[in-house]
């Protein structure tokens, strides 16, 4: 290390301690008399200027542990706008790796004066790191112009697509949304579908009537993509405009991902007895056939007034408005229509309506309600005495893990015997042995279930499950991907 170089890194690192000034002033005696040095070992601070110098040395060097000094000084140091513009300029001479570390410093900076050189810089620069450090920069360095260019790199390589969708989350202004509005007519599907996500994380609710449009446009996977941003952004006032939503969509996934958007958005309501009114009320201009795709909606959110309307559909003298009547009471989302559906299920001579109403009853049987453990387990004790299909009886397996009971351990133990259902009952004991609360103060019983499942299992996550469990481990849960 040169004696210069020591002055420069002690300036600059703000590491100008006396001891440390006393050894520069014993270097700067070896190595020959010099202004700077004897400057610094007397304490005297250097002019900006030729602090801005300092730090550009540093950056623009080979050794990578002063340049990372020059770093922190751009951005911690001198917020002056003449400093930002002697740094940003310093962008095409540097090598990528200087590039990406400096783009970095300039972003946490916050200076736009930096967004000129930064643009020159994707305007030439052809280094994907690069590229997506520019991008990644103009999140706290651009202004609602730069929304085209972020936009039209959401179509390029990973790493530049995703910085260029932080940067969209980033800018500020109202301004910025309407710019991404304003070009999402004019963009790929896939690209329609991340610009929607990111416009319910901006929060910006001026942009609702966009997202409803999209909600009823041509393509399944913007529509959806719509809907899902509906869910977190929207309000009451948009349910109607959902419901056109669910119109729109395909019948099957695409139509139940809809109605569980509006269900949300409903249940922002707080007073639970009153969540069905907006569809009721979107529900009023509908002809038959509109309203016989929205009624299971209104299932999905039950209540009172709900609950008088689907019934009026299931006693009507039409056999397809009773269907569509049955079909929205198995949607219902809590166990208060479980005598209704039993009755159902006894009295329907229809194999599909059964078997509807057979799910309806595995689902909500379990739910966490007023009910006690006791009178859920039951119930779904019940139900499984009417399944006649292994898949059937092997749902009710898996849905028994949501009543978190030592008795609940009992009734499992016995399917682990059975090949067609032991695989299915070892995985809700183990869900069962997650619990701690529960696992611990009924070990002995715990430790000879999870001994079957390491006997019998063969899904890894349940061996792994119940070895770790049995020897007092935690196990943390995968993470869904997105």
């Amino acid at each position: 290390m040169s004696a210069t170089s020591a002055w420069t890194y002690l300036v600059v690192s703000s590491r100008a301690t006396p001891r440390s000034l006393a050894w520069v002033a014993v270097w700067a005696a070896v190595m020959g008399t010099s202004a700077p040095l004897m400057r610094l070992a007397s304490g005297a601070q250097p002019p900006a200027d030729e602090w801005v110098k300092m730090v550009a040395d540093l950056i623009t060097g080979k050794d990578k542990d002063f340049r990372t000094v020059g770093l922190e000084s751009v951005r911690t140091g001198d917020k002056s706008e003449a400093a930002t513009l002697h740094f940003a300029a310093l962008l095409p001479a540097l090598s990528p790796e200087a590039q990406t570390g400096l783009l970095s410093a300039l972003a946490d900076r916050k200076d736009s004066a930096a967004r000129p050189a930064v643009l020159a810089l994707l305007a030439k620069e052809k280094d994907e790191v690069v590229r997506a450090a520019a991008l990644r920069s103009l999140g706290s360095l651009g202004e609602s112009a730069d929304v085209p260019l972020l936009m039209k790199s959401l179509s390029a390589g990973e790493s530049q697509r995703d910085a260029a969708r932080v940067s969209l989350g980033q800018l500020l202004g109202a301004d910025v949304s309407q710019g991404i509005v304003a070009e999402l007519p004019n963009c790929k599907a896939d690209v329609q579908c991340v610009l929607l996500e990111l416009l319910a994380d901006r929060g910006d609710r001026t942009t609702l009537p966009a997202m409803l449009k999209s909600a009823v446009g041509r393509d399944a996977t913007v529509r959806t993509a719509a809907m899902r941003a509906l869910a977190k952004l929207a309000e009451v006032e948009q349910v109607a405009g959902m419901v056109q939503g669910v119109l729109a969509a395909e019948a099957g996934q695409e139509r139940d991902n809809a109605e569980r958007a509006i269900v949300l958005v409903c249940q922002r309501i707080s007073d639970p007895s009153l969540q069905a009114a907006p569809i009721i009320e979107a529900m009023r201009p509908l002809d038959a056939a509109q309203s016989a795709i929205v009624l299971p909606t209104l299932g999905r959110i039950g209540g009172p007034d709900a609950l008088a309307i689907v019934n009026a559909w299931i006693h009507d003298a039409n056999a397809d408005k009773q269907q569509v009547g049955m079909r929205a009471l198995c949607n219902w989302p809590y166990a208060t229509v479980v005598p209704q559906l039993i009755e159902l299920f006894a009295t329907c001579e229809q194999a599909d309506t059964r078997t509807m109403v057979l799910g309806a009853l595995i689902r909500v049987a379990p739910l966490a309600d007023e009910r006690s453990n006791v009178e859920r387990l039951e119930l779904l004790k019940q139900t499984l005495a009417m399944c006649q299909r292994d898949e059937d009886r092997n749902r009710v397996i898996e849905r028994a893990r949501a009543i978190r009971t030592i008795e609940t351990l009992r009734f499992l133990l016995p399917f682990t015997a059975d090949p067609v259902t032991a695989e299915k009952a070892c995985s809700s004991i183990v869900e069962l042995a997650h619990y701690r609360d529960l696992r611990e103060p009924n070990k002995a019983e715990f430790d000879r279930a999870l001994d079957k499942v390491l006997a019998i299992s063969k899904a890894p996550e349940s061996i792994e499950r119940a070895t770790r469990y049995k020897n007092g481990q935690t196990w943390e849960r995968p993470k869904p991907k997105r």
